[in-house]
């Protein structure tokens, strides 16, 4: 899958690929956020998970390399540092590179939900799931810790 940058001079920094959905999720050092929709020639992401699981002749059938469409470009942050994909709701969670910068929710489309350690109250749409709030919280808290680490020279 070839990612284009749009004539930017930036490099990609980061990325995670769900397998289940098909979501190729990367952010660059320009502080955008790519996500594609990955297809497997004609046969399409199913064919491919399938020929991943079974035999040579189930994969055969797979006409090329996978093909990306752009399902949204957004700005993030400064430089982006960490994608995560958030199965369960389908959310993407990032942060950036500066000290300042915070640990946000996303939707595909680009539409930030909300960002840890701000004073606003905002929620994750779709069914209630405390454990997936704990684990944001808490990769929210080792995130700042890390920059904190970082910024005191440890």
């Amino acid at each position: 899958v070839q990612l284009k940058l749009e004539d930017r001079r930036t490099y990609i920094t980061c990325c995670c690929l769900d397998t289940k959905e098909g979501f190729l999720i990367a952010g660059d050092s320009g502080g955008v956020i790519s996500v594609y929709e990955l297809s497997f020639g004609s046969e399409g992401a199913a064919k491919a998970k399938k020929g991943a699981q079974g035999s040579d002749e189930e994969s055969a059938g797979m006409s090329g390399p996978p093909r990306g469409s752009v399902v949204s470009i957004f700005e993030a942050h400064d430089s982006v540092t960490t994608v995560k994909w958030v199965e369960r709701s389908s959310l993407v969670l990032s942060s950036g590179e500066a000290q300042r910068e915070k640990v946000c929710l996303w939707t595909l489309d680009g539409e930030r939900l909300g960002t840890f350690g701000d004073a606003e109250y905002w929620m994750v749409p779709g069914k209630p799931d405390d454990g997936l709030l704990m684990r944001l919280q808490q990769a929210a808290e080792a995130r700042r810790r890390a920059l904190a680490n970082q910024a005191g020279g440890g």
